[in-house]
C-alpha cells in the first residue's frame, strides 16, 4: 500500500488562517473592552464625556420625593381601683370604686421631604463650566482689544508715511524734479 502525502489547496491554507485570526480576536476581544473600560476612568475629560452621555440618557425625573405619613390615634387607659370600706356595728361593707381613664391621643399627618440634589449639582457643574469659558473668551476678547491697538497704531504711521510720499511726489510734479 501506498501513500500518497495530499498537500492542502491554497482556499485550504486561506480558510485556517481565517480560523486562527478568529480565534485571536475573540481572545484578545474582552481584554480591550476591560483596557477601554480602564482608559475611560483613569483619564477625566473621558469620563466626564461618558458621565454627560449617561445622564442624558438617563435624565433626572423627580429630584424630590414627598412622603406622607397618615396620622393615627393612640388610646391610652389607665385604671384606678379605689377601695373603702366602711363598718356599722354588725357589718362591714367594702365598696370597690373602679374608674377607667381613657386618653386619646390623635397624630396628625407628617410630610417628610427627600430632595436630590442630582439635577442642582449638574447644573452648578454646567454654569461653572460656562463661566469658565466665558472668562476664557473675555481674556481672548481682550488681547484682540490690545492687538487692535497695536494695529491702528501701526496703520496711522502707515498713512502718515504714504500721505508724505504723495506730497513729496505732488512737489516734485509740481516742480518738475
Amino acid at each position: 500500500m501506498v501513500r500518497y502525502y495530499n498537500p492542502l489547496t491554497p482556499k485550504e491554507k486561506l480558510l485556517i488562517a481565517l480560523c486562527i485570526c478568529i480565534a485571536v480576536a475573540l481572545l484578545f476581544g474582552c481584554k480591550s473592552q476591560e483596557k477601554a473600560v480602564q482608559r475611560v476612568l483613569t483619564n477625566e475629560q473621558s469620563f466626564s464625556k461618558v458621565g454627560a452621555k449617561w445622564a442624558a440618557l438617563n435624565p433626572c425625573t423627580n429630584d424630590t420625593t414627598i412622603e406622607f405619613i397618615n396620622g393615627d390615634t393612640l388610646i391610652y387607659v389607665q385604671r384606678d381601683t379605689l377601695i373603702d370600706v366602711q363598718q356599722n356595728y354588725d357589718t362591714t361593707h367594702t365598696f370597690y370604686h373602679i374608674t377607667n381613664t381613657v386618653t386619646k391621643v390623635k397624630r396628625d399627618t407628617v410630610l417628610k421631604v427627600i430632595t436630590d440634589n442630582r439635577a442642582l449639582n449638574i447644573v452648578k457643574d454646567s454654569l461653572a463650566h460656562y463661566k469658565q469659558m466665558v472668562s476664557k473668551l473675555d481674556g481672548i476678547n481682550y488681547q484682540h482689544k490690545q492687538q487692535d491697538k497695536v494695529d491702528g497704531k501701526h496703520k496711522l504711521i502707515l498713512a502718515l508715511v504714504i500721505a508724505l510720499f504723495g506730497i513729496i511726489i505732488g512737489i516734485l510734479i509740481r516742480f518738475k524734479i
